[in-house]
């Protein structure tokens, strides 16, 4: 190569501009020239530009993070300068990954081919709008059916959602905008109400914009009918309307389009098939709620419909019997259909009766006895909410949509290598079976330009799925079997839905606040993400979140915004941030002492609310946030209640003693928010919202700001963290993304009544320091342990208890209460200084009266003694960390 070639060659590489063509090398007057901006924001608008030699075919790939992203395909250009339009969105509308990336243009002209490659770096997406997806197409205004739009905003932000009348496009019938501070799926409802009153027929849409986005508005068209309401009933299921007879695209969409009937509990509840019309009967099989269908065989005997459907587990076809008062009939929605070939490993995608694309996919595979992977169930399933991506056994899963309980439709997995997404495992097993009953799907565009982003950010809800039986699901009907262990199944499917976050599947219908702009509470509502609902057979608790994290719609208003502050702000200020930390709170009584004048309930009863934290009131109200551990269930009947060792339960007006106490943020991670299933954890919630009182844990985040710094809580049960050892680092990592400046991880672990803490909690606290946490709080053992400084973060194994209500004698009266004190420099910490508090958790010993004081004298000696005997240097009650 000559002086003058490589001269010419050595510039393009400084601009990071790489030039070739085939099947020859052209010099840059007969080249391709590629220039690209050196970041690219996706959502905001910028350009590149193109040197084009010839008149040809032009193609656009972007190389990130380990994907190549399809931008335009064969689009025809002339010879000359070319600005083409550039907003980091691949030719669906994906987003390309934060991180460096490649820009590869490839010019395919008569008799030769030129490529171009631009290097480019992609930064936090800017404000717009991923998919919004309508619920129906046309409603009527006689049904009680309201108007869902599923959305997720790119960055928080606000949603301004406009609602016009077709052809009066000047004013909007009204306008609202919505505060997410997130970038969460959620859903919007609508009841097809203008003001009050039910909206006239005719045709509409609505437009749902980003505020301050490049994106424009986002229009979806809908029609309000006057045609009667009829409601659904439940009806023997017509030949060829569960599943398909023929595979033609006619009755396929027969099929697809044809009412479905599914069992109304919780997403992630179990319904309990049995082999006669009898409660006590065998159970041969089980089957999730919502979203499964079941064929209906025969109406009666009295009370039950008999039923076929494939059983969760292994997959296989059993017939048995149903209460009939669980079952509702859906209406599919009627523009898309999935059909999944688990014998060909496909899912092809039909819109109005015409098939439109094929992916690869892997469904799952039964291992006897069925304790740790299932079968993707065969039958036909309806699409439900969306989930955030999520991680399980070390790989991350983008784009998941329930459509059975907890098994999803989501993108092929993959790992983190060097900075890196490495696909190739999950990617050369499509085609096979290979998961835990999900159905991954493949990254890689087909000649459709779909892959799993496209089915994502188009299939609205209640698309109908269906799942053709493989060869090992047809055994014949008449061949008993034995169900799989019911609950060694139900462990493995808790636990599995446990990985993907908590709290995602719901009874649906809790209202947010009124948003701005006064939108009456009736006429405009945020959908709450859906609560899980364990059965009592297992005690582990998995709140299976959608997102992560998605909390409920009415989490976010009650919490005031308080979950990911805008993530822009930062402080120049020397902020000083006082945290007070309690140890276990029992605001409650079991339930056969609860009518006992002497019990926790009688107590409040006779000296009222403000009592339990009244004696020590100086110290939570002078401080900028006080958290306690919350070990009891706030509801005010006993639905749900399975007899446990002990379940503590108190009226939801309860959750206003914290509110008199002073008491700002509760931990709910702990073994007793699950005491009466899931109706105690949707009345905890909705009592401590309604009270004012913020909560974390279970994968619930929360940040509190104060003068632009952030300071992030998360929490973890031991239970769970052996489930999935990477959901402490991933809660982290959330909180650090969303610009916290300090973390504090709460940690339910241990045994209780040591008072030496064992290796688990220092494996977990030392992962939460690890992963960036800068202070771990412990509970649950009832007495207080050890402190240790570890990396940098400080952490306190053990507080033991505070206000105890659940015993009316205790085994101990000591406690600790933790003060730190945050000095900040900007955003930067510049010191920590601790205050250790010993409290004696009643002052009438050896009797309870469920008001701790602070500790004085021998009191105060005997417990920092006890915390000394548990660290590896000896505390004073002040200390200063920097």
């Amino acid at each position: 190569m000559n002086a003058r070639l490589r001269t010419a060659l050595a510039f393009c590489l400084v601009l990071g501009v790489m030039i070739s063509a085939l099947p020859r090398l052209g010099l840059a007057e007969h080249g391709l020239v590629l220039t690209v901006p050196g970041s690219i924001r996706p959502y905001q608008n910028e350009s590149i530009t193109l040197e084009v030699p010839a008149n040809g075919s032009l193609t656009l790939h972007a190389q990130a993070l380990g994907r190549q992203y399809l931008i335009v395909k064969d689009v025809p250009v002339e010879k000359g300068s070319l600005n083409y339009p550039f907003s980091g969105l691949s030719i669906n509308g994906e987003a390309l990954p934060r991180g460096d990336a490649q820009l590869q243009a490839q010019l395919v002209t008569g008799d030769e081919t030129f490529k171009a490659t631009a290097a480019f770096r992609v930064l936090q997406p800017a404000a717009g709008i991923s998919y919004v997806l309508l619920s129906r197409d046309s409603l009527s205004i006689h049904d009680e059916e309201s108007l869902y739009a599923d959305y997720q905003l790119s960055k928080p932000g606000n949603l301004i959602v406009s609602l016009y009348r077709e052809g009066e496009d000047e004013q909007p019938l009204f306008r609202r905008t919505y505060n997410r501070n997130d970038m969460l799926p959620h859903t919007y409802r609508w009841n097809k109400k203008i003001g009050n009153q039910p909206a006239p027929t005719g045709s509409y849409y609505f437009l749902f914009e980003a505020q301050g986005s490049q994106q424009g508005a986002i229009k979806r068209p809908f029609t309000l009918t006057d045609e009667p309401y009829t409601p659904a009933t439940i009806a023997v299921t017509p030949q060829g309307h569960f599943l398909p007879e023929t595979l033609d695209d006619q009755s396929v969409w027969a099929a697809m389009m044809a009412p479905i009937t599914v069992i109304d509990i919780g997403a992630m509840q179990h319904q309990k098939v049995y082999a006669e019309p009898s409660t006590k009967s065998k159970v041969v099989g089980m089957m999730h709620g919502q979203t499964a269908a079941v064929e209906i065989l025969e109406l009666g005997p009295a009370g039950f419909l008999k039923i076929r459907a494939a059983r969760h587990g292994d997959g296989k076809w059993m017939t048995g019997y149903i209460p009939d008062k669980r079952l509702k009939t859906i209406t599919p929605h009627e523009r898309y259909g999935l059909l999944i070939d688990k014998n060909a490993q496909t899912i092809s995608v039909y819109e109005r009766g015409n098939k439109l694309g094929t992916l690869s996919v892997s469904t799952g595979v039964y291992v006897p006895p069925g304790t740790s992977s299932f079968d993707t169930v065969p039958g036909a399933f309806i699409t439900q909410d969306r989930i955030a991506e999520y991680v399980s056994k070390g790989a991350r899963y983008e784009y998941p949509i329930r459509i059975d309980g907890g098994n999803l439709l989501h993108s092929a997995g993959y790992q983190l290598r060097n900075g890196m997404r490495d696909y190739s495992l999950q990617k050369e097993l499509l085609g096979q079976i290979a998961t835990h009953g999900c159905v991954r799907i493949a990254h890689d565009l087909n000649e459709q330009e779909m892959n799993a982003w496209w089915l994502y950010a188009n299939l609205p809800r209640n698309t109908k799925v269906l799942v053709l039986p493989s060869d090992d699901n047809l055994q014949p009907e008449h061949v008993a079997q034995e169900p799989v262990s019911i609950e060694d199944n139900l462990k493995e499917d808790l636990a599995q839905e446990e990985e993907l976050k908590e709290d995602s599947s719901q009874e649906e219908e809790l209202k947010e606040d009124p948003p701005q702009a006064a939108a009456s509470a009736e006429e405009l509502t945020e959908v709450p993400d859906p609560e899980p609902a364990a059965e009592p057979i297992i005690e582990t608790v998995v709140a299976f979140i959608p997102a992560f994290q998605v909390m409920g719609e009415e989490d976010l208003a009650n919490q005031q915004g308080s979950l990911h502050p805008d993530a822009a702000q930062t402080s120049t200020l020397r902020t000083s941030i006082t945290l007070t930390f309690g140890g276990d709170c029992v605001l409650g009584s079991e339930e056969h002492s609860r009518r006992k004048p002497e019990s926790f309930h009688g107590i409040v009863e006779e000296k009222g609310m403000a009592w339990p934290f009244s004696g020590l009131a100086e110290i939570f109200n002078q401080d900028d946030l006080s958290m306690v551990n919350l070990e009891n269930v706030l509801q005010n009947d006993k639905k749900g209640f399975t007899r446990r060792t002990h379940n503590f339960r108190g009226p939801i007006e309860f959750a206003n003693i914290l509110k008199f106490g002073g008491i700002d943020l509760v931990n709910i991670a702990n073994n007793h928010y699950v005491d009466y299933g899931q109706d105690g954890k949707n009345s905890t919630r909705r009592a401590l919202q309604d009270a004012g009182i913020p909560y974390a844990g279970y994968s619930h985040l929360h940040i509190y700001e104060k003068n632009g710094v952030k300071i992030g809580f998360g929490g973890i049960r031991e239970t769970i963290f052996r489930q999935n050892h990477r959901r402490i680092a991933d809660e982290i990592e959330e909180l650090k993304r969303q610009g916290c400046d300090y973390i504090v991880y709460t940690c339910h672990f241990g045994n209780e009544y040591e008072k030496q803490h064992n290796e688990l909690q220092t494996l977990m606290a030392h992962t939460a320091i690890d992963a960036g946490a800068n202070l771990v709080i412990g509970h649950h053992t009832h007495v207080v342990q050890g402190i240790e400084v570890y990396n940098g973060g400080l952490i306190f194994y053990s507080l033991g208890n505070l206000v105890f209500g659940g015993n009316l004698e205790l085994t101990t009266f000591d406690g600790l209460m933790a003060q730190v004190r945050l000095q900040f420099e900007g955003n930067g910490l510049s010191e920590t200084a601790v205050r250790l508090i010993p409290v004696i958790t009643s002052g009438v010993r050896p009797q309870n009266d469920f008001r701790p004081v602070v500790a004085q004298g021998e009191d105060k000696a005997r417990i920092m003694n006890t915390l000394n005997q548990d660290s590896e240097q000896v505390y004073p009650e002040e200390f200063v960390l920097r």
